[in-house]
């Protein structure tokens, strides 16, 4: 596991976006925030409405690129013992990252 990230250090430029409905925004926050406070310990991480009802945008950030995949790898790990757990996991990709998201011929997104 890492460490909690230090306080004031910088990031990797990077931030990870993740679609969530509202049930699934309630679970990661958790009882007084409990999930979401262990979340960044790691990383920066806010959760905000979303333009399109019913979801919010969960976005991770501020942070190496290692703890961004940890904090995400945690994220999953927890909503998939959710009782109601779907198969499904919404990413925001900014228009101009597609292209390396797709790969060529869609080679990368296949694999994925």
């Amino acid at each position: 596991d890492l460490a909690p990230r230090e306080r004031g250090r910088p990031g990797s430029g990077v931030a990870i976006q993740v679609l969530l409905a509202k049930e699934e925004t309630a679970w990661v926050i958790g009882k007084r925030g409990s999930k979401i406070n262990k979340l960044r310990e790691f990383a920066k991480v806010n959760v905000n409405d979303a333009d399109m009802p019913p979801f919010s945008i969960l976005e991770i950030g501020g942070a190496a690129l290692s703890e961004l995949v940890h904090v995400l790898k945690m994220l999953l790990g927890d909503m998939m013992v959710r009782a109601e757990a779907g198969n499904t996991t919404r990413f925001l990709v900014p228009a101009a990252h597609m292209e390396a998201v797709v790969g060529a011929g869609g080679e990368t997104i296949r694999r994925i």
